[in-house]
């Protein structure tokens, strides 16, 4: 058949052949390559294809009518499950494979143009654990981030969710991120759920009545005795400018208050290390002195000359996130600690001026663990 019969490709019309090799999934491919079929993508791995059908069969057990690759021609795109009878339809894709924003974005930006939703599931073997509660991010997972809630009322009510599927134990890993330690690390909880133990609404919306795991203070320390013990030969252009600054207030730029450095759930857009930005506020905002003024808007106007500038960075897969919310969960911090009042108008009172003392490292770090405890 592969020699006697020509078939063509449903999208674009050109000719495509059968692959049939070993080592992925067979599948057709175009004769000539020439990049300009829409709905041209990555061939299927065998994980990819194991997985994209234990998923349809674990719908059709939950009584849920999908369909594998269906093709929307408006859009021209075959998402590997899409489920039409819900509102609004749903897409699910199972992605193995390493692709590009911009084809993942476009991929999510298509199928929003329908009304659809789309979920995003990635294999397992993407999931990256480090150390007990510490997971390195790529960077396609960091553009599907889903924030959901958490049951405790305190400014740690917010966490974000990844979802990743392993065919060969037929289960679920939802990972519960709670904080950026880096711009690749994060720390959180992996939650493992076989397929026959939860529903597709269970699957869209889990519930999780975990806290922050207390192990998680532990990576954080380790992260702040790393930044603590940089050395200039080896800083970067904003350490260096924020160094100069320091230097000129005759302050030791590596003994900065343990209320810089501090975990913010809501930094995730932002890729600057979070020591850097926070020194930023406090050298610029609340070095004015005890009884000053200053309001989240100017904070915002100098964080957007400082983008201008390049000394900061955000996350090119996040930057629809708000900056906003960084900042304004940082300050809730100072206040939560006493340095600053919140006023109506997003105004803020400074009550206490920033006090930097020289100390040694052991000294230095058994505040920064006194400062976790009393925050979180």
């Amino acid at each position: 058949m592969k020699s006697l019969e020509r078939f063509y490709c449903q999208s674009c019309g050109e000719e495509v052949v059968m692959k049939l090799g070993q080592s992925v999934a067979w599948h057709f491919a175009h004769k000539k390559t020439r990049g300009g079929c829409p709905n041209h993508h990555e061939p299927e791995t065998v994980i990819h294809q194991s997985g994209k059908h234990q998923l349809y069969h674990w719908l059709s057990m939950n009584g849920v009518e999908a369909d594998v690759e269906f093709y929307l021609p408006e859009i021209q795109r075959r998402p590997d499950i899409y489920i039409k009878g819900r509102q609004p339809p749903l897409a699910v894709e199972f992605q193995c494979a390493t692709i590009g924003y911009e084809q993942l974005k476009a991929r999510s930006d298509d199928l929003a143009s329908q009304g659809i939703h789309v979920s995003w599931i990635f294999g397992g073997q993407r999931l990256k654990k480090l150390a007990p509660n510490l997971f390195k991010l790529p960077a396609m997972e960091l553009a599907v981030l889903q924030e959901v809630s958490m049951q405790e009322r305190t400014h740690r009510s917010r966490s974000y969710l990844l979802r990743y599927f392993t065919p060969s134990m037929n289960g679920f890993s939802f990972l519960q991120l709670f904080f950026p330690l880096t711009s690749t690390q994060w720390l959180g909880v992996e939650h493992f759920l076989p397929t026959a133990s939860l529903n597709l609404q269970e699957f869209l919306t889990p519930s999780f009545k975990s806290s922050v795991p207390l192990s998680w203070k532990k990576h954080w320390i380790r992260q702040k005795k790393h930044w603590r013990m940089k050395a200039l030969p080896k800083f970067s252009p904003l350490e260096r400018h924020l160094f100069i600054i320091c230097s000129k207030q005759m302050l030791n730029f590596n003994c900065f208050p343990s209320y810089i450095g501090l975990p913010v759930v809501s930094s995730a857009s932002i890729s600057t290390p979070s020591y850097l930005w926070q020194m930023w506020v406090i050298i610029h905002f609340l070095s004015r002195g005890k009884d000053a003024y200053f309001t989240l808007g100017e904070i915002e106007r100098g964080f957007q000359k400082m983008l201008k500038q390049r000394y900061f960075h955000l996350h090119p897969m996040l930057v629809s996130q708000s900056v906003q919310s960084a900042l304004r969960e940082y300050l809730f911090l100072l206040s939560r600690i006493g340095m600053i009042t919140l006023l109506p108008g997003s105004r803020y009172r400074i009550e206490h001026s920033p006090e930097w003392e020289n100390a040694d490292l052991q000294a230095l770090l058994l505040r920064d663990r006194s400062m976790l405890d009393q925050l979180f």
